[in-house]
């Protein structure tokens, strides 16, 4: 398909998804996040988790993928931060306190 980007459509069935009620609104910028980190466009999946820490700053997954967003663009302190917040929310036996504490070596 000609001038086919897998960002805008990944999106595009993301909010699909969120204006149908499928996933809640921190969940959608997560996946848009996700959608843009696959793209590699990383300061636009930088936006997504960081919109998605703002709605639901409780959860660890939207800490850790910031995390990984902020490590991919040499934020590296940054990403330390985030990686800790991310650990701080989740059991230790989680797959985000698993992987947080992994990437923090």
């Amino acid at each position: 398909m000609r001038g086919f980007r897998p960002s805008l459509a990944g999106t595009l069935a993301v909010t699909v998804m969120a204006l149908a009620g499928c996933v809640d609104s921190a969940a959608e910028a997560r996946m848009r996040g996700n959608v843009y980190m696959r793209a590699g466009e990383a300061d636009q999946a930088l936006e997504a988790y960081r919109e998605a820490v703002r709605i639901a700053p409780e959860r660890g997954r939207g800490h850790q993928l910031l995390a990984n967003a902020l490590q991919e663009t040499g934020a590296a302190d940054d990403a330390v931060a985030a990686y800790r917040t991310a650990m701080s929310l989740s059991a230790p036996s989680s797959t985000v306190g698993v992987e947080s504490r992994r990437e923090l070596g």
